[in-house]
């Protein structure tokens, strides 16, 4: 195509016409695809219809679900021996990954596209806002970006505090098979 546009400016100069070849009409073609597909996606952040706060631990992770009106439900599992020893930011992304895929069904009968996902890694968050990470993470985040796509779900990332909420704890107690003494509820 640089030869054909070389050879059309000195035989014709700037103000002649040219035949566009082949592959500028495919290229320019591709351009136009890609703009009616961007016009598709949204800039601003969608607003969440329901908020999941995930945690992972060493031994196990577990996710809420807070649907608008009050309900509440909880998902947990424990790590397979291959995943106990991966990183906490990994556990984490996987965390979400798992929780995403368990409350599909849950938020596909309620008509739920758009999730508030509330993490105390600053790290996950960090990487699912911006859609990249390190090479190591990178899978993780893949797999979320796909699976949401997949479902066609809109997440929203947001970093949680470290205040646990009542059903944290007790599944917590539960999970450990300890007991803990709760003093206070903020």
């Amino acid at each position: 195509m640089g030869s054909a546009k070389t050879r059309a400016v000195k035989t014709q100069g700037w103000t002649g016409m040219m035949v566009s070849p082949l592959e500028a009409m495919k290229e320019l073609y591709l351009c136009i695809k890609k703009i009616a597909e961007n016009k598709k996606q949204q800039i601003q952040n969608p607003i969440p219809q329901a908020t999941v706060e995930t945690d992972a631990s060493p031994k196990w992770w577990a996710a809420t679900l807070e649907l608008n009106f009050g309900e509440v439900l909880v998902a947990h599992g424990v790590w397979l021996s291959y995943q106990i020893h991966w990183t906490s930011n990994r556990k984490e992304l996987q965390a979400i990954h798992l929780e995403i895929i368990t409350f599909a069904i849950v938020c596909k009968e309620l008509q739920k596209t758009n999730l508030l996902i509330r993490q105390d890694n600053f790290t996950a968050v960090f990487d699912l806002m911006r859609l990249r990470a390190t090479d190591t993470l990178a899978p993780a985040v893949k797999e979320i970006f796909l699976t949401c796509q997949h479902l066609n779900m809109k997440i929203v990332t947001q970093n949680a505090q470290e205040r646990k909420t009542q059903q944290q704890i007790l599944l917590a107690d539960r999970m450990d098979h300890e007991t803990i003494i709760i003093t206070d509820f903020i």
